[in-house]
C-alpha cells in the first residue's frame, strides 16, 4: 500500500467545545467504571468477579473511545480502506462493501451482546443500562467509521440547537454513567450497613 496516498495526519479530531465535553464524559465513564471494577461488592458473592470484569471491560472500552475521540483513529481506518480500494480497483464497489460491513458489524455486535448477556446473565439486570449504553456508543462509532455520506449528513443535523452527532454519542454515555453511579451508590450503602 502506498502510504503517501493516505490523507490523514494525527491531530485533534474535535477541537470545538462539544468535542472536548464528549471526551470528558468518556473519561468520566471510564473512571466510574474503573472504580466499580475495583470495588464491586453489592452483588451476589459468587458473581462479584464477573461484576468486576464487566466494569473493567467498560472502563477499557470507554478509555479507548476517549482517546479515539480526539485522535480520530476511525478516520485513519477509513482512509486506509479508501486507499486500498483505489489501489486494488474496487473503489467503485465501495457502497456494496459498506453495506456488507455494516451488516457484518451489526451481526457481530448483536451476537457479542447476546453472548455477554448469557455469560453475565446473573448480573445483567443490574448492569442493563451500561450494556445498552456500550452497544449504543459502539454502534455509533462503527456507523460513523463506515462513513456513509447520508449518515454523515443526518448526524450533522441540528435539532433544537443540538447536533444529532452529540446526542447519539452522549445518550450511550449517559446510560453507562447512570448505571455506574447507581451501582456505586448501592455499594456505598451496602458498605455502610455492614459497618
Amino acid at each position: 500500500m502506498d502510504w503517501s496516498q493516505v490523507n490523514w495526519q494525527p491531530q485533534i479530531g474535535d477541537p470545538h467545545f462539544m468535542g472536548w465535553v464528549t471526551v470528558l464524559v468518556y473519561l468520566g465513564c471510564a473512571i466510574l467504571a474503573f472504580k466499580l471494577s475495583l470495588n464491586a461488592t453489592h452483588c451476589f458473592k459468587q458473581h462479584i468477579q464477573k461484576q468486576r470484569t464487566f466494569w473493567g471491560v467498560v472502563a477499557f472500552i470507554t478509555l479507548l473511545l476517549a482517546i479515539n475521540k480526539q485522535l480520530d483513529l476511525q478516520s485513519l481506518l477509513t482512509e486506509i480502506a479508501r486507499t486500498l480500494a483505489k489501489e486494488q480497483d474496487w473503489y467503485d464497489k465501495r457502497r456494496k462493501l459498506q453495506r456488507i460491513f455494516v451488516i457484518a458489524v451489526a451481526f457481530t455486535g448483536s451476537t457479542t451482546a447476546l453472548l455477554l448477556a448469557l455469560y453475565y446473565r446473573k448480573i445483567i439486570m443490574i448492569n442493563a443500562l451500561a450494556l445498552l449504553g456500550i452497544c449504543f456508543v459502539i454502534a455509533f462509532v462503527v456507523i460513523r467509521a463506515a462513513s456513509f455520506h447520508h449518515m454523515d449528513h443526518l448526524l450533522n443535523q441540528y435539532i433544537a440547537g443540538v447536533r444529532l452527532n452529540w446526542a447519539f454519542e452522549l445518550i450511550g454515555l449517559a446510560l453507562i454513567s447512570a448505571n455506574a453511579i447507581r451501582r456505586l451508590n448501592k455499594n456505598t450503602r451496602h458498605r455502610a450497613s455492614v459497618d
